[in-house]
């Protein structure tokens, strides 16, 4: 336990340390050598995660506002977990993500207490499947890279309901299929648990936890609604992971 316990605050040491001036691809080689173990980067994304959580409930009950280092402590452990390749070992990097940012109090944020009516995540597809084939789909942490038609998306299932994120230019946008009936021919409010730890995205209104939907719902219950703008592309392997780490739970409620 001892030795652990070494080495995951080495390990968080090296990630702090890493000089932003130093080119990108230095970075990457600094961490890879760093971090000879992938066990040891799930475990350090775990520690992140675990110390924001703790300084959230300290701070709320010595009544303090400890949010900007919850929030990068959260950043840290996104950034770190971006360089685990294998999705399984990602997810189980970050299966406490969504709940612990969900932490933080969000005045400008309209009530989302009532129950969404889809809470998508991301589920692997057969690898070679392309938007408008019938896929194999299965329940997992983060997203099998699919290519479609020359594009790059990331896959969203809710029980028997599936979705897309597609990005055409620099929009980022939602498809969804075969939503629920109370929603059909009516706007819906999309949140993006996560929106707010991911900068470089500018989100329709300005707040990822209540995105209008740009369009009602059909009555087919389909939706194509934007989300947001940014310069990541799903097509560059450095931007699609923190990409698919944004779209890791997205709620659809009534607008």
């Amino acid at each position: 336990c001892h030795a652990t316990y070494l080495d995951l605050y080495d390990a968080l040491h090296a990630a702090l340390e890493v000089d932003e001036s130093q080119p990108q691809a230095l970075q990457t080689g600094m961490l890879s050598a760093g971090f000879s173990s992938v066990r040891l980067l799930v475990q350090l994304c775990q520690l992140l995660i675990s110390q924001a959580e703790a300084v959230l409930k300290q701070a709320h009950r010595e009544k303090r506002d400890e949010a900007a280092t919850a929030r990068a402590l959260l950043q840290l452990a996104i950034s770190t977990s971006t360089h685990i390749e294998q999705s399984a070992m990602r997810a189980r990097a970050l299966q406490d993500l969504v709940r612990v940012a969900t932490l933080f109090e969000y005045p400008e944020t309209p009530s989302t207490s009532s129950p969404a009516l889809h809470a998508y995540s991301p589920a692997l597809t057969g690898a070679g499947a392309r938007q408008g084939h019938k896929a194999t789909v299965r329940k997992a942490g983060l997203p099998h890279r699919i290519e479609a038609e020359g594009q790059m998306v990331i896959h969203l299932q809710d029980r028997a309901f599936t979705g897309t994120i597609v990005q055409q230019g620099d929009a980022l946008e939602l498809h969804l299929h075969g939503l629920d009936k109370t929603l059909r021919d009516h706007y819906a409010s999309v949140s993006i648990p996560l929106g707010s730890l991911i900068e470089p995205i500018r989100w329709i209104g300005g707040n990822p936890h209540a995105i209008s939907s740009t369009a009602p719902v059909d009555v087919q219950g389909n939706l194509v609604t934007v989300l947001g703008h940014t310069e990541l592309r799903l097509d560059n392997p450095q931007d699609r992971s923190l990409l698919e780490i944004t779209f890791m739970r997205v709620e659809v409620r009534p607008a």
